[in-house]
């Protein structure tokens, strides 16, 4: 058995240099707190968007959705949730274990936010098609070249950048931006 000694940087100059971009530790805190505000602009962002799709959602008439839909929607969250906890180095089986509910548990919970999910994509869908919003395919380009630059040292998802599968999702995905936008556009002015 060894002790160990915690050895902690002195925020300095130096320990701002050794990050890499920084001069000094002014420039680094100026970088810090712009990355958090940041954040809690985004944070407050999609908290204004999911009530706005709420409200739209409320003021909206749905056939009754069919159950292999929502159904789909809970594994994607789930998946989602296990990328994401991953990540994290956590697998999803002990998350369920430290919040105490059974897999089954789980999905009976997410199938509300499911349903939300759902009809908000249809919502979007329809207002995308109504209104004519379509993704031009030099936005598309453009969104590709700039994951381009943040995954070039991934050759792996470089290539999955070139999928027409991926395309689509990505185009689906920058359609459903423009259309919330102009959601927001005309709900708030």
């Amino acid at each position: 058995k060894g002790v160990y000694k915690l050895n902690i940087p002195s925020l300095d100059d130096d320990f701002a240099r050794s990050l890499g971009k920084f001069k000094n530790l002014a420039e680094l805190k100026k970088q810090i707190k712009q990355n958090i505000q940041a954040e809690k602009t985004a944070e407050q962002d999609k908290k204004l968007e999911n009530e706005m799709l709420k409200k739209i959602i409320e003021k909206t008439k749905f056939d009754d959705l069919p159950d292999k839909i929502i159904a789909n929607e809970v594994e994607v969250i789930i998946n989602e949730l296990a990328t994401d906890l991953t990540d994290k180095g956590l697998k999803i089986e002990t998350w369920l274990a430290n919040i105490k509910k059974t897999m089954d548990e789980f999905k009976h919970d997410l199938r509300p936010q499911a349903e939300i999910r759902v009809k908000s994509a249809l919502i979007i869908r329809a207002v995308a098609h109504q209104e004519n919003i379509k993704v031009a395919d030099q936005e598309l380009k453009a969104e590709i070249d700039k994951l381009k630059k943040v995954y070039q040292n991934s050759p792996e998802i470089e290539k999955q950048l070139q999928l027409p599968a991926y395309k689509a999702q990505l185009a689906n995905i920058l359609n459903g931006q423009k259309v919330v936008e102009w959601l927001k556009k005309k709900m708030i002015n």
